[in-house]
Parts: C-alpha cells; structure tokens; sequence
C-alpha cells in the first residue's frame, strides 16, 4: 500500500489530506483541524501511519500537529506562545524523520517571539518539544538566534532552518551528531567556533 500526504484546497478552505492506493486506486482521507477553518498536510511517516501537519484551532491559531491513524489528529506543545507550526508553508514535508520520531519547526514563546524547536515522540501520541537555542546553546555566539527549523533529515541526523547571525537573516544546518570537525576557522583548534562558522555559512558560496 502507498500513501501521500498532502493538502486540497476549495474556494474558501484548505485540508490536510492522506492519499492512499489500495486496489488498484488513489483513495483520499481528509485529516481535520484542530477546531478552526484550515489545515495544511506534511510530512509522513515511511508507513504511512503518522503525519505532522499544521492546523487552525478554535480561535484561528495555527498548531504544530501530529494525525495518526487509529488515533487521529492532536496538537503537539508548545513554548508557551498561541501559534506553531511545523517547518514553514513551503516546507512542511521536509518536517519529521521517516518514523516519526521527530518533528521540527518552530513555536512561538508567551513574548510571542518565534523559536526553532523539535518534537520527540516519546511512545504513542505523547511528544515533547524542545527549544534549539537551548538544546545547543554551547554552539551559538552572542546574539545568535534559530528563529525556526525548515527540514531534518529523514534520520535526524541534521536540521536545516533560519536564524539570526551577526544581526542578519541566515539559513543554517544544524549536524546533531556532530564529530571530526575540520578546523574550519584556522586558528589551529577545533572547537565550538569551527561549528558555528558552519552551522551559519550553509548555502554560502564556497570561493571568491
């Protein structure tokens, strides 16, 4: 059996949908919403049973949300702020490992300011979430921020996304395995310092 996660859209609302193909035929199954209007389909598990998703609540909020069949639809935590959202609207299938486990994108603090985050399944529907910025504060200068997370591998070995560095807008990759690091600053060490200038340089032009 294959499945497809996935979005439909009408006139005036959009659904987060599974898409399977069983005797011969794609058969849609749509995911619901957290109580609101809309909601936007993203990645899937490689057995099809599990989806991160983000979805409206009853006062328009969108939420990070896992669907999982036999259980349906929930919202994952939060920091404390009223919106989340899994990776970003153009991203969203590059949001969660291949089982499930983890799921990143970012969540808003009660001051409203946006933090990349990750979503571990603990067993069941039960998931924690997780701050970035703390989770690897060791690896970040003064003034660093990862405002949000676009993607994790499908093992979970690395997290790309966007943060702020040197007070600009950069995207990042974030290796959370991370050993034999080249000494990529010079200075004759490999430390923290080799990390950073890679976890903000992702993407940049190599050479002159």
């Amino acid at each position: 059996m294959l499945f497809i996660a996935g979005s439909c859209f009408t006139s005036s609302q959009g659904s987060a949908v599974r898409w399977r193909f069983i005797n011969g035929t794609w058969q849609v199954e749509f995911l619901g919403t957290l109580g609101g209007q809309n909601s936007r389909g993203g990645a899937i598990s490689s057995d099809g049973k599990i989806i991160a998703l983000s979805a409206q609540d009853r006062d328009g909020n969108w939420r990070a949300a896992v669907w999982q069949e036999n259980v349906g639809l929930f919202a994952l935590p939060t920091l404390g702020g009223n919106e989340s959202r899994v990776s970003n609207n153009s991203a969203e299938g590059f949001s969660m490992t291949s089982d499930g486990k983890y799921i990143v994108g970012y969540s808003r603090t009660p001051q409203n300011e946006p933090r990349a985050v990750r979503w571990t399944r603990q067993g069941g529907s039960s998931y924690t979430v997780e701050d970035l910025n703390i989770a690897y504060e060791n690896l970040l200068g003064a003034g660093d921020l990862l405002l949000g997370a676009t993607g994790i591998s499908r093992n979970g070995h690395y997290i790309a996304g966007v943060g702020r560095h040197n007070g600009q807008i950069q995207a990042f990759i974030l290796d959370t395995q991370f050993c034999n690091l080249p000494d990529v600053t010079g200075d004759g060490y490999v430390d923290d310092a080799d990390l950073l200038e890679v976890l903000f340089n992702f993407g940049s032009r190599c050479g002159g």
